[in-house]
């Protein structure tokens, strides 16, 4: 009995201690979580990203696209909104960056496929379980069995740069928001443009109605930004409920008016045999007089591959990357991009594609997808310079 006393007595002093010099009784519950301050962005009114190609063939890893995505999601002021879809995402500086902007009351709307193909359970986990308005969006794609959520973009409502707030800013990019991602050839675009983020928006929140089993009803649709120079092209390529129309890619090419004087060059990562169609495309083109320049990986399909080295040996540039054993070294490219400079649809014109479709029928007719077409716009030339590079990387075929 006399140990208790002095046991409460002791613990009373100490309470009249901390009371008497203003200190924090060590019983109190933790303080509220800080808030993570807004960090001001330098941003251009359009910007192009690439993955460093000699770190990619060094087997380093290049951060440009992810380290710029964080600053952008950093730059969200209180009451702004991100809203991303994406099919890869396991990258925890990124989650970091999310639960930040949510500390100060950023909305969070965060669009992710979960197939059998993908695996992104944890970063679900963690931002559900964030306070304030976050809204989880899962995506199961029924359009075919193997269909998916490929979409990899983002929208920032508003970003605070060192002068001024910036609205309505588009994230697109090849690349997951995985670490791995790093390690491949990549690219992405930026761009501060109202109406095609409305645009983006809208097809955001169409995929989130039929995210349950429900996106082979999906309406495929096309944008044109006012001016003619930009345009978008929302994916499954469907309508009431079945495949529609002609393959995109085609009809890009099918825009090229006069072949012998124009140069076609393209960047793809997956490249199967099911869209052959493009091959035939390509080899019309080839035969008519067109300068084609193609870099891809050696993953791509037996068929695929063949026709690729035909066209090597009737005189287009074909590089192939290698993608198993070879006394070359590893390269996996992720980039889809195209590029066409020639007549084009009446005019001379300089006409880029890119975003996320891959040469495969998945991607045409079943995934999700953007692919984003710019005419005579400055990222022609910083897409041709990054090309040029990638052509220099050392390969199994087809330049020795």
């Amino acid at each position: 009995m006399k140990i208790q006393k002095l046991f409460l007595y002791l613990i009373t002093i100490s309470f009249l201690v901390w009371a008497c010099d203003g200190s924090e009784s060590p019983f109190q519950p933790d303080s509220e979580e800080e808030i993570s301050p807004v960090e001001p962005v330098q941003l251009e009114q359009s910007e192009a990203l690439f993955a460093d190609p000699d770190a990619i063939l060094d087997g380093n890893y290049s951060t440009v696209i992810l380290d710029r995505l964080t600053e952008l999601i950093d730059a969200v002021p209180e009451g702004g909104s991100i809203y991303i879809s994406i099919y890869q995402f396991q990258h925890s500086h990124l989650v970091d960056a999310l639960k930040r902007a949510n500390s100060r009351d950023v909305k969070l709307f965060v669009m992710l496929d979960i197939s059998d193909r993908s695996d992104n359970r944890r970063t679900i986990n963690e931002l559900t379980v964030l306070d304030g308005e976050v809204e989880i969006v899962r995506v199961n794609n029924n359009a075919s069995a193997s269909a998916i959520n490929h979409n990899k973009f983002a929208l920032f409502s508003e970003l605070t740069t060192e002068d001024r707030t910036v609205e309505d800013v588009l994230f697109q990019t090849s690349q997951n928001f995985t670490e791995s991602g790093s390690k491949k050839i990549q690219d992405g675009t930026i761009l501060i443009e109202t109406n095609l983020y409305g645009a983006y928006l809208d097809y955001w929140k169409d995929m989130e109605s039929l995210a349950s089993e429900q996106m082979d009803d999906f309406e495929y649709r096309e944008y044109e930004v006012s001016d003619g120079d930009i345009r978008a092209y929302f994916y499954p390529k469907r309508k009431d409920g079945d495949i529609y129309g002609r393959d995109t890619i085609v009809e890009f090419l099918d825009g090229i008016d006069d072949p012998s004087s124009a140069t076609v060059k393209i960047g793809m990562s997956a490249w199967t045999d099911s869209r052959r169609v493009i091959l035939e495309k390509l080899s019309e083109l080839e035969t008519e007089g067109a300068d084609l320049q193609i870099v891809t990986k050696s993953s791509v399909g037996p068929e695929t591959y063949d026709r690729l080295q035909q066209l090597s040996e009737d005189g287009a540039f074909i590089k192939i990357y290698s993608m198993g054993n070879s006394d070359q070294p590893r390269i996996n490219i992720h980039s889809k991009f195209m590029m066409i400079d020639g007549v084009w649809n009446g005019d001379e014109s300089k006409i880029l594609v890119t975003g996320t479709q891959n040469f495969t029928i998945n991607a045409l007719r079943n995934n999700n997808e953007v692919s984003l077409l710019f005419r005579d716009h400055k990222f022609f030339s910083q897409y041709e310079a990054y090309f040029d590079k990638l052509k220099n990387l050392p390969g199994v075929c087809c330049d020795f």
